[in-house]
């Protein structure tokens, strides 16, 4: 297990910073995996790969075929994304917690969760809603708060007339306040946020793209050079790596406060 310095990966971050500017928007990726568990994965996959060793085997490829510079950036590209997902924290505490009040997040809270109960009560198996209630509860922040809010008031409307015969968890008035909650706290947060806040948001998706560009040629050129050794496990997919827990188990959240106390853990080998 190593510590990775701040420093190193904001200086990572500023070396890629032109490549990362120069990818297309409509080229970008989608995140959808903890871009955070992603890039440190790949901080400690890059490391891996720069042992001596393994990179001459790597470089053994045809260079028509494998770009030989995707085992030196792998590392970089890894810090860079990490920078930006801790930038990004950063510009989310500072845009949205000072300007929600707490008495304004506790009562949306309450509903959430009573709203949440009666729904997965009764249709947290069903083939259609059963999906968006697991979406819903697995929302974080003040903007998915008043997201989900506002989902499940379409929800509510949508069962209307089944849901109002539940005596534990229906509040007739539940609904509205659902819909006016999520609409203070996007008109509070603000739906694009301040400038700072999208540039880095972008960043995230810029410098995850460019990751998993890079690891696609390392990984997919890895999995034929060792071929006979267990390849899968030894270069598995970013998306199983950023849902992985390595090393001990803390209370603490996945997402560091600041940059300067970043873990970066390997990634597991079966």
């Amino acid at each position: 297990m190593l510590k990775s310095d701040s420093q190193a990966a904001e200086e990572a971050f500023l070396s890629l910073k032109a490549r990362l500017d120069e990818l297309p928007k409509d080229e970008l990726t989608t995140v959808n995996l903890d871009a955070q568990k992603a890039a440190s994965a790949m901080v400690a996959m890059g490391r891996k790969v720069l042992q001596p060793e393994m990179r001459s085997r790597f470089a053994k490829l045809p260079q028509d075929e494998f770009d030989i510079h995707n085992i030196d950036d792998l590392e970089t590209a890894g810090l860079a994304a990490f920078h930006a997902t801790v930038e990004l924290l950063r510009a989310s505490v500072h845009s949205t917690e000072a300007r929600v009040p707490v008495t304004l997040i506790d009562q949306a809270s309450l509903i959430k969760r009573r709203m949440l109960d009666l729904l997965g009560y009764h249709f947290g198996d069903d083939p259609d809603d059963g999906p968006e209630i697991r979406s819903i509860r697995q929302g974080r922040g003040y903007a998915d708060l008043a997201s989900d809010l506002l989902r499940l008031a379409r929800l509510y409307g949508k069962h209307e007339g089944l849901i109002r015969r539940d005596i534990k968890n229906y509040v007739a008035t539940d609904r509205e306040e659902a819909q006016r909650l999520g609409r203070e706290i996007l008109a509070l947060v603000g739906e694009d946020r301040d400038s700072t806040h999208r540039s880095w948001s972008l960043y995230v998706r810029r410098s995850l793209t460019l990751l998993m560009d890079i690891y696609g040629e390392v990984s997919a050129a890895g999995r034929w050079l060792y071929r006979h050794e267990n390849a899968g496990s030894m270069f598995p997919s970013l998306h199983l790596l950023s849902r992985r827990r390595t090393g001990r188990q803390t209370e603490q959240p996945d997402t560091p406060d600041t940059a300067d106390d970043i873990e970066i853990e390997s990634p597991e080998t079966d």
